[in-house]
């Protein structure tokens, strides 16, 4: 069952994960307005690998991804999110009960490799309701 969790459930659930498997993760990133931050800013943790975390107005957590190996966090967001007439457009459509993207945040890894184990994980113990299949 999806869960809105926080973003203080999500820094608790990272810490833990991260201590669990000694791995070393950055602090969780300040917020990135998808509305008011401009396309002279990068996003989060833009040039690491690591995971990225979807928000929605409300702060609730939408969406958990992962860049790892040959892909960075800024490269993985750009597929979600293009500059167009100076705002940020989403490609995807489809976030379900109508909650849109709003603020994105991330968390970078020691090595590339952690991503997937640190995606996996933040996934099954928060399950933000776009990673879940229906």
């Amino acid at each position: 069952m999806a869960h809105d969790a926080t973003v203080t459930e999500l820094a608790a659930a990272i810490t833990a994960c991260a201590r669990m498997h000694r791995f070393g993760v950055s602090a969780l990133s300040d917020r990135y307005d998808l509305n008011d931050d401009g396309p002279d800013k990068e996003f989060p943790e833009a040039k690491a690998t690591g995971c990225y975390f979807i928000f929605d107005a409300d702060d609730r957590l939408l969406y958990i991804g992962k860049a790892s190996l040959k892909s960075t966090i800024g490269r993985r967001l750009s597929t979600y999110f293009r500059w167009n007439a100076g705002r940020l457009k989403l490609q995807h459509s489809g976030w379900s009960q109508g909650r849109e993207p709003a603020f994105v945040r991330a968390v970078s890894v020691a090595e590339p490799y952690q991503a997937a184990s640190l995606e996996e994980y933040l996934i099954d113990r928060l399950q933000p309701s776009q990673n879940t299949r229906k």
